[in-house]
C-alpha cells in the first residue's frame, strides 16, 4: 500500500505516519509507528485500512478512568490491545488551578514527562514486544486528542533514531491544526496554550534530553529500558540507505 504521513482516515482524527524522516543512517520507515486520537468511534473501513496498512497492534496511553469512558471501537477488535497510562496530570482539572497560578508554560508541563520513568519504561518494553511479535508490521499510539501523551511519545520515538530536532518539532507541531484547534473560538484565553502545539514545546523537551542525559537513547536506557528493546525500535524503525 501507498505511504502516507497523514493517514487518510474519516472517523479519527489527528492520524499519521512517523515514516520517511531523515534519521542516523537513512530515514524512519513507514508503516511502523502511526499515531492518532481516540478510536472509538474508528468506522469498519477505516479499521481496514490500518489492517491493510500493516497495522496489528493498538497502544493506548490514556487513564485507565478514559479507558472506560471512551473505549477503542469494536471494528479494531481484531487487533492486538496494550495499555500503559502515560497520564501526567491524572487529575488535570484539579491541577489546572495551580498550574494557572504557577504560570506553567506547555513546555513547562512536559518537562513533568521525564518524572515518569515507569510508564515510559513500560511503554518502550510494550513497544519492542509488539514489533517481536508481528514482525515487519505496525503499531498505532493514540490518548485522547493524540497530541501530548503521543506527541511526547513521538518525540521520544523520532530523537531515539537521530532525527533533525526541527523536523521533530515541525511534525509535533502539526496536531493542532489537523485537530482544526486554531479556528476553536471558545477556547478561554488561559486555557489557549494547553490547546496549541507550539514547536518549542517539543523542542525544549529535546534540549532537555540533550542537556541532561546527552540523547534520548541515553535516557532512555537511564530509566531502566533495556538495550535489546531499544535495539528492536531502531532495527525495526530505521530503514537504512
Amino acid at each position: 500500500m501507498y505511504p502516507y504521513q497523514i493517514l487518510p482516515l474519516e472517523t479519527v482524527k489527528n492520524a499519521r505516519d512517523l515514516g520517511g524522516y531523515p534519521c542516523a543512517g537513512g530515514v524512519t520507515r513507514f508503516g511502523i509507528f502511526c499515531r492518532c486520537a481516540q478510536m472509538s468511534e474508528c468506522s469498519e473501513a477505516d479499521a481496514k485500512f490500518l489492517t491493510e496498512y500493516g497495522i496489528r497492534s493498538v497502544l493506548d496511553l490514556r487513564s485507565p478512568e478514559e479507558l472506560l469512558e471512551l473505549p477503542d471501537a469494536k471494528s479494531l477488535a481484531h487487533l492486538e490491545h496494550c495499555h500503559v497510562d502515560c497520564t501526567v496530570y491524572p487529575l488535570f482539572s484539579e491541577k489546572l488551578p495551580q498550574i494557572l497560578a504557577d504560570n506553567k508554560s506547555q513546555a513547562e508541563c512536559y518537562i513533568d514527562f521525564f518524572t515518569m520513568t515507569e510508564s515510559w519504561r513500560n511503554c518502550l518494553h510494550t513497544i519492542a514486544k509488539q514489533l517481536q511479535r508481528h514482525r515487519g508490521h505496525g503499531l498505532i499510539f493514540h490518548c485522547l486528542e493524540g497530541k501530548d501523551r503521543t506527541g511526547f511519545l513521538a518525540i521520544l520515538l523520532l530523537a531515539l533514531v537521530g532525527c533533525d530536532h526541527l523536523a521533530i518539532a515541525a511534525h509535533y507541531e502539526s496536531s493542532a491544526t489537523l485537530l482544526d484547534y486554531h479556528r476553536l473560538k471558545e477556547i478561554p484565553d488561559e486555557m489557549y496554550r494547553f490547546y496549541m502545539t507550539h514547536p518549542l514545546t517539543a523542542l525544549t523537551s529535546l534540549d532537555y534530553i540533550e542537556t541532561h542525559y546527552g540523547s534520548a537513547e541515553r535516557f532512555l536506557l537511564t530509566i531502566g529500558v533495556d538495550e535489546m528493546d531499544i535495539a528492536t525500535i531502531q532495527d525495526a524503525f530505521v530503514e537504512h540507505i
